[in-house]
């Protein structure tokens, strides 16, 4: 298959807003154990770029990716909840920060940066917590 080369896309630190297109799982081994990361992919709506928001498939009230579900709904101990369902097509506003390594210059979704975004037109959120405010 023959792939094209194209110009590197930047994006500058701050705030964006997008939608949570999918969420994907992935195993990674850490110190001999498997551990399931949870990918949040998040398209950016002024350029189209994916982002991705990588956090342990492991969820409590206080765990990155339990936070981010109760944005959208309530999460109580002992309930099964597939995230996908509950995150996807949700418009969302985040930050990002370009992080600088030996491979290049990588934009990341901030830790517990995503928010719910203000529904277009009114001042109502979709977030459960936000509704009406």
């Amino acid at each position: 298959m023959d792939l094209t080369v194209q110009k590197a896309i930047s994006l500058e630190d701050g705030k964006r807003q997008g939608t949570i297109k999918s969420v994907d799982y992935r195993d990674v081994e850490i110190k001999g154990e498997k551990v399931t990361y949870a990918d949040v992919n998040i398209e950016d709506k002024e350029t189209g770029i994916i982002l991705r928001y990588g956090c342990s498939a492991y969820i409590s009230e206080k765990s990155k990716l339990g936070k981010l579900l109760k944005i959208f709904t309530d999460i109580t101990e002992g309930q099964k909840i597939n995230p996908e369902e509950i995150l996807k097509d949700r418009e969302v506003t985040f930050m990002i920060m370009n992080e600088t390594t030996e491979k290049g210059t990588f934009a990341n979704v901030v830790d517990n940066s995503i928010r719910a975004a203000p529904s277009e037109g009114t001042n109502d959120f979709t977030s459960k917590d936000n509704i009406g405010q």
